[in-house]
């Protein structure tokens, strides 16, 4: 199903954004500072390439703490890949025209979207797709879900 794709995107950005803290954190313990406001740009990664240590097991860590975030990476890149084939053909086009028409919803956020929700005429208001949307995917952490 393409939920279950569209669930597995979802996961992999949440593991490039760990990954990603993950060795902004080693670099800032060991006094490496990205002087720049933007992180993860080109600039960012060249940056990146050129951190060395001297210490063996500093270095190797590094290199781990990189390459962990290039296989993310490039995972998720494979799983957009196979999720765009549906942006042109197969039952959510529609949808994801609509949706992609809003300012800031791009076409893969679209796609989520409609891959969640499934049928729209559930929905006959606003307000029955945030409240069923919200119950969907409360946090269990959160207050409300521990009182469930």
């Amino acid at each position: 199903m393409i939920r279950d794709l569209a669930r597995q995107r979802a996961d992999l950005v949440l593991d490039r954004t760990r990954a990603r803290h993950r060795l902004s954190k080693f670099l800032l313990r060991h006094g490496e500072v990205f002087r720049s406001q933007l992180h993860w740009t080109v600039a960012h990664e060249t940056w990146l390439r050129q951190r060395s240590f001297s210490d063996a097991a500093l270095s190797s860590t590094f290199s781990h703490y990189r390459a962990s975030l290039s296989s993310v990476e490039a995972h998720l890149v494979a799983v957009e890949a196979d999720l765009r084939s549906y942006l042109t053909a197969g039952p959510f086009v529609d949808a994801v025209g609509r949706l992609a028409a809003y300012r800031g919803v791009t076409e893969m956020g679209a796609l989520v979207l409609s891959a969640e929700v499934c049928d729209w005429r559930r929905c006959a208001r606003a307000t029955t797709l945030i409240r069923s949307w919200a119950f969907a995917v409360s946090c269990p952490r959160s207050t409300r879900a521990a009182n469930w």
